[in-house]
């Protein structure tokens, strides 16, 4: 199990089971070349912002590792943010992911924000996952009850 900050170290942990990924300010801007996770069963992403900042390239990072990790099974999105990242691009890769077809069990967001983006990702998985047994969403705390409601409602589309 590796708890990481430099996202330069990636490379290094591709025979990993469990990974975690700390993804802070400073990193942002860094897209390191995702190496191919054999072992990879479980992945949680820690993503930490101070200030605000297109995040276009945080979803296209995901969906590579997604891409690059065949025998996933578990993954938690956690958004440590306290400022809304503004998310108005998302597009869908033309290959679904071989863990999506055949691997994910469990999908868990925490502090979800409900964004455009993140709603468009979480039912990319919901509609792409051929095994899914579990997709948990937990909103963030400072989302009041009739967002939480909406956000129900498009999900359940």
């Amino acid at each position: 199990r590796a708890n990481v900050c430099q996202m330069e170290l990636i490379p290094f942990l591709s025979f990993s089971r469990q990974l975690i990924l700390n993804v802070e300010q400073t990193l942002r801007h860094i897209m390191v070349q995702v190496p191919i996770f054999y072992n990879l069963t479980q992945l949680e992403l820690l993503f930490k912002f101070n200030q605000s900042w297109k995040g276009e390239w945080k979803w296209r990072w995901i969906l590579k590792m997604l891409q690059n990790s065949p025998k996933l099974q578990h993954l938690i999105i956690h958004e440590k943010s306290k400022i809304v990242i503004d998310e108005r691009s998302w597009k869908e890769p033309p290959i679904v992911p071989e863990c999506l077809l055949s691997q994910l069990e469990t999908c868990l967001f925490r502090q979800y924000k409900g964004t455009r983006c993140e709603l468009k990702f979480a039912k990319y998985i919901m509609q792409n996952s051929k095994v899914l047994l579990t997709m948990t969403i937990q909103t963030a705390s400072s989302i009041n009850l009739n967002r939480k409601n909406q956000i129900l409602q498009k999900l359940s589309e």
